[in-house]
């Protein structure tokens, strides 16, 4: 460029403009390729109608979405609020025009409520979709980007549609209070005094009619959010409204109370159904809704009487289908007028229990009408054309008596279809139909016949010895005739009307004759009869004598029953005594179901059908034999006699004692249960996680264990051989023991309990415990054996290539082989005896395996010595050409240690942490990709250097640069949060400021940047948001003053004739405002302090509360301070001088007293552990711990009085504290002194201690009688040395003689001579040195 050319100073300004403009371009270009399909939905909504939006919102919170997750710079929360308001603004736009609010309240009040109702629907389903939107951004996310959530308040966007929504939520129920009262005109109220109710009715009609026209004639727009005028004639509306509520309540009562039945009660409810939906008069029907239920209880009860009683002037199944629908037809009508109750009688406590009663009696009838129908149908074929295909006559078998063969069944088939046609409610069969369509030939042939053999019987029964001779002939034709009907003719035979006349003709004859014959014989008798009238008693059934008989033998059967239960009762009594030696009487199984042991039956109490009821139902049914007959006696208001059975002593007592031994032997069963429950591990034990902790820590964590694990870990240590034989041969003996547990047992004499299904579940479930770590030690071993053989094949393989020089590639791929075998030998040089010995014992159990892996087994020692030595053969023929990599490596290490710490300097210097930074997010992805690079090239060089065994440096700058390219993140979503709101904020009007809302906003704030990581606050970005949202906070306590109301009205201040005054006036005003001011801080000071409380943790060792770090209280306190300083500069101070003068002492006396004490329990839990805690320590400077003691006595009395005085002020300001805690600091400031020479009297004894800090020389020294606490600071001490190797004495554990030393790496280094640990540290330390 010519201003380049000519070296011009206005160059770089150029130059900035010139990629600012370009940059702007582009931003505009993002922003119009995204923004233009909103064009069309926009243009879309606006040009159709407001009702038909619905299905626009979608799509349109859809686009938003995509613009969103794809525009790169349109999707920031400032802007997508922008355009969610605009969004918000064209709703409410179209609303009012699809409204029109001048004719709103003037148009018809159905349409006008419709049109609400519509509005409302699509302003809350945007806000819903907006919602759903919100919450499923995740699904916009393409090629791994994530998408930014929406972390904005909702109230950002939807701040004026709500005020929207409320006005028109408030002109629905205008609406709906008209159209509820319009119903009102005509409304009619029976009984005996509905006319005058409803005269009440039509005046409050009138009355709201009036009030309501009033309202709707006003001239403003009652759509207008602005319009105050609108919002206080609704509050009157509703007042008016509420009061002709109450007085509707008042009518519906009165009517309610007089309905004279259930009907009647639901015929005023119905009238008013529309307004018992308002609360005012839902509230005075409340009570009424009960007794609707009430008498739909009583109702029901009547029907249930009703189901006790069939209709007895039917046939069955015609009958009772009819009363079943005509029950349920009662008791359906009240139900379903339920339904359409406002209030949801039923879902009370007695609704719920009658609809239950409804619903259980509805069913019963279903049930019954189902069932007899379907009986009856699936019968009546078959049984049809049975009783058709049966013989006209059928005789008896142990006399010549006749009868006619129609069956009962179909006489009743014909009476039922008979019912069933009139009904028309059911499909008939069509064989019963067939057969009643024949009805009346049917019961001609029955009659005569039925005739014919009345007289046939009539005259067998009465045929005398005598007579019989005479009538042989006869009898023998009749009988011929008689067996034609007997075996071949059937009622659907042809042609069988011809010989039931003849037949019926026949016998009939003879009848007549016989008869006639008889009644003369008769006469004869009853002549001689009336010589003699002789009677038994001669006693009247009426007398007392007579009764006082009956009453004899009644005592005679009541006798008679007494010793047949008697007899019953024995026999339990007798076969449940202990003493006896007999059969048991009754049996259990005691089963396993997981995770409990079952009896079957039952020997539970409460649970049912156990053993207890079932001897319960067996008495019983002994009793109720002599409920079978009849009572004699009149005397007695029993039908039967089962009441005198149970009321007699002596039964009553042999029932009392059966119950109790029963409930004996429940309680010794349950016992003998119980006793088992000691093997219910077994089965309730997770077996996985079981396995899983042995196999972590070679045993099972206890409670303590697993409360211990939660803060500080448990050691693993994988189990040991010998471990898992002693798990197997555990189980083992558990399986013998249950083995020879015995599998029936006898209670009592008489309950045997049969576990074998328990015993054997328990047998099964060891056997699955036991093998569990055979199966463990199967797999280890096959799989060591399999992984290693596999691992031999590649490094075989892999060691085998020719290196060339150059070849960068084979020689990476064989020092990664080298390395490998490497980190694995140690392990696999001690693997092959474990397997050899791990598979002697499973041999043992009689766990063999198969052939392949003993061959493995003796094949593999040789093949992995093999590898191990060409793995030596291979890294001398590499190491001149890894000698040439390693150089190459370790300048690629030094020039990217530069190259990261030039990156460190350039981030530092050009990074975001300035708070006028422009582009922070910008800029933080492109710092962000760049550590993404510099991370990548890290790993690779890692990777390599533990290949080529070099040592690189960690690469902190590095890792610092990641670090605070996340808190900058973080801080500057914080700063976009506030500058948002408060961008918002500025843009309020006046008189719409609510500052206390946005003090609340503010204060949060603070808290949450209270909340950001310490190591933000040295960034100017962050002091830059602080001091913003202080200066904000007190912005917003001016513009409270001046929003400061005033109750005098401008009459009153002309009066004064202030104009006279102005500089006094304005000088007073100032004043008042200041002291106002002042007032407020004070208050909230004295608020914010009163509850102001200090917060305690206990100490780790001792339990002493001490005061945790609490920084709100700090920073309140600063706060606070500075607001006293203010207060106290000012020159309006004299009325407070005096309480913000106490206040400034309060404060400064807390400041002073929490840092003093935050410094002595800084310094005490520091020397605590020390001379307290250390015996080593404590020997070696006595006088100082005798100084300590004091300190300490000192200090955890004043901690434990901090602790029962939690307010801050009030502790703080104790008398003298101040004083007490110098002094405490001063004398642990001279145990400090003491202790750190002694520190360096160890340091110049053992030099190696100054590589360590003092923390750690102080554990090293007070644990240094115990060198196995010791071991984790030798790699401090020592290069390169991570533990050492001791001595294990008789009982496994460890002793104090060291053997030798692991490195990191995990190799082994034996000592040339065992290394005696006891004594001083810095002594056996020496030694190891010499040895080393």
């Amino acid at each position: 460029m010519l201003l380049d050319v000519v070296e011009s100073s206005y160059s770089p300004a150029f130059q900035n403009i010139r990629r600012e403009v370009r940059e702007a371009l582009e931003e505009a270009k993002d922003i119009c390729t995204y923004l233009a399909p909103l064009q069309r939905l926009f243009e879309d909504m606006e040009n159709g109608e407001f009702s038909h939006v619905k299905g626009q919102m979608g799509p349109l919170m859809h686009t938003v979405c995509l613009v969103w997750a794809n525009s790169g710079h349109y999707n920031t929360p400032p802007r997508l609020i922008l355009l969610l308001q605009e969004i918000c603004n064209v709703l409410i736009q179209q609303a009012r025009g699809y409204l029109i609010p001048e004719e709103l309240l003037k148009g018809e009040l159905s349409e006008s409520l419709l049109k609400v109702k519509t509005t409302l629907d699509i302003l809350e389903l945007f806000k819903s979709t907006f919602e759903d939107h919100r919450n499923n951004l995740s699904q916009y996310q393409r090629n791994g980007n994530l998408v930014k959530p929406w972390d904005f308040s909702s109230t950002l966007v939807f701040s004026g549609l709500d005020s929207f929504l409320d006005r028109l939520v408030s002109t629905q129920d205008i609406l709906l209070v008209a159209v509820d009262f319009s119903k009102l005109e005509k409304l009619e109220i029976g009984g005996v005094r509905g006319r005058a109710l409803s005269q009440q009715v039509h005046q409050l009609h009138q009355e709201f009619m009036d009030r309501f026209k009033s309202l709707t004639e006003k001239p403003y727009d009652c759509l207008d959010l602005d319009n105050k005028e609108f919002e206080n004639d609704v509050l009157d509306f509703k007042l008016l409204a509420d009061d002709t509520d109450r007085r509707l309540g008042a009518i519906f009562c009165q009517a309610f109370d007089d309905a004279s039945g259930l009907e009647h009660s639901f015929k005023v409810v119905d009238m008013f159904r529309g307004l018992l939906e308002r609360p005012l008069v839902a509230q005075d029907a409340l009570d009424r809704y009960s007794c609707l239920v009430s008498m739909f209880d009583k109702d029901l009860d009547n029907c249930k009487v009703l189901y006790q009683e069939l209709n007895k002037n039917m046939p069955a199944v015609a009958g009772g289908l009819r009363w079943a629908q005509e029950l349920q037809q009662r008791m359906q009508t009240p139900f379903s007028k339920f339904k359409f109750c406002s209030y949801p009688c039923l879902e009370s406590a007695q609704g719920v229990w009658v609809m239950g009663k409804y619903e259980e009696l509805m069913q019963e009838v279903d049930r019954y009408r189902i069932s007899l129908y379907e009986t009856w149908t699936r019968t009546v074929d078959s049984s049809c054309h049975h009783n058709l295909s049966l013989p006209l006559i059928c005789r008896d078998a142990s006399s010549p008596l006749i009868s006619v063969n129609f069956n009962t069944q179909l006489a009743s088939v014909l009476r039922e279809v008979k019912y069933l046609e009139a009904t028309q409610t059911e499909v008939i069969p069509d064989t019963a139909v067939q057969i009643y369509a024949s009805r009346w030939h049917l019961w001609e042939f029955v009659a005569s016949l039925e005739l014919a053999a009345g007289r046939y019987n009539k005259m067998i029964q009465s045929v005398l010895d005598v007579e019989n001779p005479l009538l042989q002939r006869q009898l023998s034709d009749v009988d011929t005739q008689l067996r034609k009907a007997e075996e071949s003719l059937s009622w659907n035979s042809q042609g069988i009307w011809q010989y039931i006349q003849e037949l019926r003709d026949s016998i009939c004859d003879l009848e007549s004759r016989l008869q006639k014959t008889k009644d003369n014989v008769e006469e004869i008798q009853n002549c001689i009869k009336s010589w003699r009238n002789l009677q038994l008693f001669m006693s009247d059934p009426s007398s007392e004598d007579w009764k006082a008989y009956v009453d004899y033998i009644d005592d005679m059967v009541i006798d008679g029953f007494y010793h047949c239960i008697e007899c019953s009762l024995k026999f339990f009594l007798e076969n449940t005594d202990e003493r006896d030696n007999i059969v048991p009487l009754f049996e259990a199984q005691l089963d396993l179901k997981v995770p409990h042991m079952v009896f079957v039956p039952s020997l539970e109490y409460g649970e049912r059908a156990n053993f207890h009821d079932l001897v319960e139902s067996l008495i019983n049914d002994v009793f109720r034999v002599s409920s079978l007959v009849p009572r004699l006696s009149q005397r007695s208001s029993f039908p039967h006699y089962q009441a005198d059975m149970e009321d007699m002593p002596d039964l009553a007592d042999m029932r009392l004692l059966l119950m109790d031994r029963v409930q004996s032997v429940m309680t010794t069963c349950c016992i003998f249960r119980n006793s088992l429950e000691r093997y219910s591990y077994l089965y309730v034990d997770d077996r996985k996680e079981f396995l899983h902790q042995f196999l972590r820590y070679g045993h099972v964590l206890t409670d303590q264990e697993m409360e211990d694990q939660v803060e500080d870990s448990i050691p693993e240590k994988p189990p040991t051989l010998d471990n898992f034989k002693d798990q197997v041969d555990r189980y083992e003996k558990i399986y013998d023991e249950v083995q020879d547990l015995e599998p029936v047992h006898l209670f009592h004499g008489w309950m045997r309990v049969n576990s074998r299904g328990l015993k054997i579940a328990l047998l099964n479930t060891i056997k699955k415990w036991s093998f569990m770590f055979k199966q463990h030690l199967i797999d280890h071993v096959t799989n060591s054996l399999s992984e290693l053989e596999s691992f031999i094949i590649m490094a075989e393989t892999s060691l085998s290539q020719q290196v060339e020089e150059g070849d960068d590639k084979s020689l990476v791929g064989v020092l990664g082989h080298l390395l490998a075998v490497k980190e694995r030998q140690h392990t696999t040089d001690g693997i092959f005896q474990p397997l050899q010995q791990t598979i002697a014992l499973l041999k043992d159990y009689e766990q063999d395996l198969p052939d392949a892996v003993h061959k493995q087994l003796q094949e593999l020692p040789e093949k992995w010595s093999n590898v191990k030595k060409k793995a030596v053969q291979v890294k001398q023929q590499v190491a001149p050409l890894q000698a040439v990599e390693v150089a190459t490596l370790r300048r690629k290490c030094a020039s990217f240690e530069v190259e990261q710490r030039t990156f460190r300097e350039h981030f530092r210097n050009n990074g975001p942490f300035r708070f006028d930074s422009e582009n922070p997010h910008q800029m933080l992805d492109i710092f962000h990709r760049q550590i993404q690079e510099q991370e990548a090239e890290m790993a690779s060089l890692v990777e390599s250097a533990s290949l080529f065994e070099v040592t690189v440096s960690e690469y902190k700058q590095l890792r610092r640069c990641r670090r605070e390219v996340g808190l900058l993140k973080e801080l500057w979503d914080m700063i976009t949060l506030v500058e948002s709101s408060m961008g918002e904020w500025r843009m309020t009007p006046w008189r719409k400021i609510d500052v206390e809302d946005m003090e609340l906003e503010c204060k949060r704030f603070s808290k949450d940047i209270r909340g950001l990581d310490k190591e933000m606050r040295a960034w100017e970005a962050f002091t830059g948001l602080d001091s913003m949202v202080k200066n904000l906070l007190i912005s917003l306590r001016a513009v409270a003053e001046l929003q400061n109301p005033a109750e005098t009205t401008l009459a009153d201040l002309l009066q004064l004739n202030l104009h006279a005054f102005e500089e006094e006036v304005r000088g007073i005003v100032d004043k008042a405002v200041k002291e106002l001011g002042m007032e407020k801080v004070l208050s909230e000071l004295n608020s914010t302090w009163t509850g102001m409380r200090f917060q305690y943790e206990p100490h780790h060792r001792t339990g002493i509360p001490l005061l945790r770090s609490d920084e709100e209280l700090i920073e309140t306190l600063e706060d606070n301070q500075v607001q006293l300083q203010n207060l106290i500069s000012s020159k309006y101070i004299a009325h407070f001088l005096d309480e913000v003068s106490s206040w400034q002492s309060k404060l400064s006396v807390a400041d002073s007293v929490i840092s003093i004490w935050f410094e002595v329990q800084r310094t005490w839990t520091h020397l605590e552990s020390i001379f307290i805690g250390s015996e080593d320590i404590r020997s070696q400077l006595p006088e100082d711990s005798k100084r300590f003691e004091a300190i300490d006595a000192h200090f955890k009395e004043l901690a434990n009085w901090l602790h029962q005085t939690p307010n801050v002020v009030e502790a703080t300001n104790r008398p003298a504290l101040f004083d007490k805690l110098e002094n405490i600091q001063c004398r642990l400031s001279l145990c400090e002194k003491a202790l750190a020479d002694y520190l360096d009297i160890k340091r110049l004894a053992f030099p190696r201690f100054y590589f360590v800090s003092s923390a750690d020389l102080l554990d090293i020294l007070s644990n240094g009688t115990n060198p196995h606490q010791v071991q984790r600071h030798l790699s401090k001490l020592f290069d390169n040395m991570a533990k050492m190797e001791f001595e294990v004495d008789e009982k496994g554990n460890p002793s104090k003689t060291g053997l030798g030393m692991y490195s990191k790496e995990g190799e082994y280094v034996p000592f040339n001579q065992s290394c005696d640990c006891a004594g001083q540290v810095n002594i056996y330390f020496s030694c190891k040195c010499l040895l080393g």
